[in-house]
């Protein structure tokens, strides 16, 4: 698998952070931001993933950027569910 260099970054950070406790938002926002513009379908399923984690509890603006996102890689992933329409 091929990964671009900014993804190793945000990867590198992300699993610091956990090897270490919880990940702070801000983190998984950014891996997952990466994940989602990957051209590989896994990589992509797992930045959805990490985005529907930081929904609960989220205030609302950063909830907009977390549904959008999520958007996004829905429609990469040709997946349309309820979720992604609220």
């Amino acid at each position: 698998m091929t990964i671009t260099l900014e993804a190793l970054k945000f990867e590198k950070k992300f699993n610091g952070e956990m090897a270490r406790g919880p990940v702070s938002q801000a983190t998984q926002f950014e891996y997952a931001w990466c994940l989602v513009r990957s051209k590989y379908a896994m990589d992509i399923r797992r930045g959805v993933l990490l985005l529907e984690e930081l929904l609960p509890g989220s205030p609302e603006d950063e909830r907009r950027d977390y549904l959008f996102f999520i958007g996004i890689g829905s429609f990469r992933l040709k997946v349309c569910s309820l979720h992604v329409l609220l």
